[in-house]
C-alpha cells in the first residue's frame, strides 16, 4: 500500500506518493492561486492523484491514505481559516470523498512538515526541533519530546 502527501500552498499544489518506508516514488505539482474556487482546487487534487497513479501504473485503490497539509488553521480535519487561499470554512475532506474513498487527514502544513522531518528528515533522531516554512506565508511546526 502507498501513502500520498499533498501540500497545498498559496501558489501551487504538490503531491507525492511514498512507500511504507517513506521513500518518495513520484511527485508532481500544479500551479494555483488564491482566486481559484474550492471546486477547482479539488479538481486539481484529483487530477494530480490520477496522474501519479497512471505514471506508477497503480490503481487509486492501492493508496492507503492521503495526508493534506494546508496553510492556516485546521481543527478535527476541518479547515477553519486559510490566509492565502479561498478555502476558509470549506469541507475539503467531504468534497474529496465525493471522488475517492480513501482515508484523508488534513493538518496545518508547517505541522505536517515538522512531523515528516522528525520521522524521515533532518530532525530524525531529535527529541526537540522547530521547522520554519517560508513561502507565500510563514509558518512553524514545533516538536517537543518527539510530539507535535
Amino acid at each position: 500500500m502507498y501513502k500520498v502527501g499533498i501540500d497545498i500552498g498559496g501558489s501551487h499544489i504538490g503531491a507525492g506518493i511514498v512507500d511504507d518506508f517513506g521513500n518518495i516514488l513520484k511527485k508532481q505539482d500544479k500551479d494555483i492561486n488564491k482566486y481559484h474556487a474550492p471546486e477547482e482546487i479539488v479538481e486539481k487534487l484529483i487530477s494530480l492523484l490520477d496522474l501519479i497513479c497512471e505514471e506508477l501504473k497503480i490503481s487509486i485503490q492501492d493508496i492507503k491514505n492521503i495526508g493534506i497539509g494546508i496553510p492556516g488553521t485546521v481543527k478535527n480535519n476541518k479547515i477553519i481559516y486559510t490566509p492565502n487561499l479561498n478555502l476558509s470554512g470549506y469541507d475539503l475532506e467531504e468534497e474529496m470523498k465525493r471522488h475517492i474513498d480513501i482515508e484523508i487527514n488534513i493538518c496545518n502544513d508547517a505541522n505536517c512538515a515538522a512531523i515528516a522531518e522528525n520521522l524521515f528528515g533532518n530532525l530524525k533522531g531529535c527529541n526537540n526541533g522547530i521547522l520554519l516554512t517560508l513561502g507565500t506565508g510563514i509558518g512553524a511546526g514545533i516538536i517537543i519530546n518527539k510530539k507535535l
